[in-house]
């Protein structure tokens, strides 16, 4: 098993950019249908694919900057700094379309909030990883951060999933 951040965070990358291509194709499934959760679908795909792909390449950037002689620490710490500035840019998006559907049939407000809580955690680990707090955990802070997205996306794909069966009955 391995037990160096750096080798995980190339681990969670192929898993998020599965969820990517799971995403990819439920929407051209989900545009054959026109069911009465579909926008809110849509949203859940949205969701799903920004955050898987921004998952994939978070999880490959530390290892890149490593590469180019950057120290751990500094890898880390640079990576979690463009985390938070994807995170804070693609919030008030999020927000938005979840206020815009919180009342359309389909939306769940559990989903909503197990999503949140997965962003926000996601969102402190990158945070105390900028800040150094502790020093010696970034790397683990990172992995959290990480994980936190990739909770995410599972979370929409669990929902998208729900939604597709339910629409095949």
């Amino acid at each position: 098993m391995a037990t160096n951040p750096f080798e995980l965070y190339i681990v969670i990358s192929p898993i998020a950019a599965a969820f990517a291509g799971f995403g990819s194709l439920a929407s051209g499934l989900g545009q054959r249908r026109a069911g009465d959760d579909a926008r809110v679908d849509a949203m859940r795909l949205a969701l799903m694919l920004s955050t898987s792909l921004w998952t994939t390449l978070l999880g490959l950037l530390p290892a890149t900057l490593n590469a180019l002689s950057l120290d751990d620490q500094l890898a880390v710490r640079a990576s979690a700094i463009v985390a938070l500035i994807v995170m804070l840019s693609l919030a008030p998006i999020s927000f938005k379309r979840a206020i815009k559907l919180r009342h359309a049939p389909g939306f769940s407000k559990g989903a909503g909030l197990a999503s949140t809580a997965c962003s926000l955690t996601s969102f402190i680990a990158f945070l105390l990883c900028v800040l150094a707090m502790p020093a010696d955990r970034i790397a683990a802070l990172y992995l959290l951060g990480l994980m936190g997205l990739l909770g995410s996306s599972v979370i929409m794909f669990s929902r998208v999933i729900v939604s597709m069966l339910r629409s095949a009955q």
